[in-house]
């Protein structure tokens, strides 16, 4: 096992990018590192793994025959690292499950998206222009949505939480989202 001095720091800078060919889903799973997704026009998955921890953080990405499995492998000390995943507008699934990192959306949905934390707070900040399929649960963390564009039909679950839904319907896409968390809000709009 390795060592470290004390206080020092990793530095992260990790970048890897496939062509599309035949990849429908991408599954992303990870601890405590902070996700976020943006869409590409451009037919890639861009993938860049950036920061700095006090231990080391690893990286593998596994190519199947349907899509891409992203997994991080870090410690109980994480500092502040973050994985950036830029998809292709064209992308069918799309899977990311977390103990406490942050996952933020600032892209097109796929068709089917999957986000599952325990205690990392959810935002989506952009509305899809073709119908989605949209499941997103926390145990302790709030959900935040934003799909001003389109057509939401929504079923929200909070035990201790509060759900807020200020969204209008319109546009003529249409989000199905399933939302649930055990001590956080749910925030549509």
């Amino acid at each position: 096992m390795e060592k470290r001095k004390e206080n020092k720091e990793y530095r992260i800078d990790k970048k890897e990018s496939f062509l599309m060919k035949k990849t429908e889903k991408i599954i992303i799973t990870t601890k405590k590192v902070k996700v976020s997704v943006q869409s590409t026009r451009v037919d890639r998955v861009q993938i860049m793994f950036s920061g700095t921890s006090p231990m080391k953080v690893g990286l593998k990405i596994k190519r199947r025959e349907d899509g891409i499995v992203v997994t991080t492998e870090e410690g109980s000390e994480i500092g502040n690292v973050e994985l950036k995943i830029a998809i292709p507008e064209s992308l069918k699934y799309l899977s990311i499950g977390t103990t406490s990192g942050k996952v933020k959306l600032e892209s097109t949905l796929p068709e089917e998206l999957r986000i599952k934390t325990k205690y990392g707070q959810v935002t989506i900040d952009h509305a899809p222009d073709r119908d989605a399929n949209v499941h997103i649960s926390t145990m302790k963390a709030d959900i935040y949505t934003d799909f001003k564009a389109v057509c939401v039909e929504v079923e929200a679950k909070s035990v201790s939480g509060k759900t807020y839904n200020s969204h209008k319907t319109n546009g003529e896409s249409t989000v199905k989202l399933e939302a649930s968390t055990i001590s956080g809000d749910i925030h549509v709009s």
